[in-house]
């Protein structure tokens, strides 16, 4: 069973811009070269693995961060390392690696996270090079993996203007996303947030073990942040018992 809660925002605004991405999904074409920036992650001091001119493969470290080695960077394709620019006093501005035409599919390492527990989990997702994508609050930085979580949350939708709609994107990928939300609420039993746009259907309300809040109101209502603080005064006003 999962719980769900109608939240209602009334500050924001949500602009109407003409036009709008077509819902059709096409697979986009290897790019030449692919750059990897250490600043699009705040606070990330990076510890470089690789030479210019060393072959990398996908899911091979780049580099990590120097505070915490467990947290690393991998490359997304096969290829070369072309560059590694650096700024003032030799910081690390972008890790650029060309692609090869050929890319070697990935053969994966199935692995059972029925009978994971978290700190199995964490450890997958560090050495796989996906721990950077969780973020802490309120600060946006990379979640510290010494730290149990109290809540996660995952926001199913986007109010922005002219954003994609996950429900499409998501249309041939929707067991993986169950799974991925099923793996990450290991890491806060109980306590795993998913919000979706009270205003349309989506496979996500199928999901158990989960609580889902539906969101309704104008953007930014698919932030994250906001919806943070929505669903804490919930909590507050329930403990309460307004």
């Amino acid at each position: 069973m999962h719980m769900s809660n109608d939240i209602k925002i009334k500050n924001g605004l949500t602009i109407k811009l003409k036009g709008a991405a077509q819902n059709i999904v096409k697979k986009a074409a290897h790019p030449k070269f692919v750059s990897l920036t250490p600043s699009d992650f705040h606070l990330i001091v990076p510890k470089m693995v690789v030479k210019v001119g060393e072959n990398v493969r996908q899911g091979d470290v780049i580099f990590f961060s120097k505070k915490d080695e467990r947290i690393k960077f991998c490359s997304p394709v096969d290829g070369i390392v072309k560059d590694i620019v650096r700024g003032a006093k030799r910081k690390i501005i972008e890790i650029i690696i060309d692609v090869k035409k050929s890319q070697d599919s990935i053969n994966p390492n199935f692995i059972d996270f029925v009978d994971s527990n978290s700190e199995e989990v964490k450890n997958i997702l560090l050495k796989s090079g996906c721990w950077p994508f969780i973020k802490q609050r309120p600060y946006d930085v990379i979640a510290n993996p010494f730290d149990n979580p109290k809540s996660i949350f995952v926001s199913g939708f986007n109010s922005a203007p002219i954003s994609a709609d996950l429900q499409i994107v998501l249309d041939d990928q929707k067991e993986e996303f169950k799974t991925g939300i099923k793996v990450l609420s290991k890491l806060a039993p109980g306590n795993l947030n998913i919000c979706v746009d009270k205003n349309s259907s989506t496979f996500i309300s199928e999901i158990e073990g989960i609580q889902i809040h539906k969101i309704k109101g104008p953007h930014p209502a698919g932030n994250v942040g906001v919806q943070i603080h929505h669903i804490d005064l919930l909590i507050q006003e329930i403990e309460c018992g307004l």
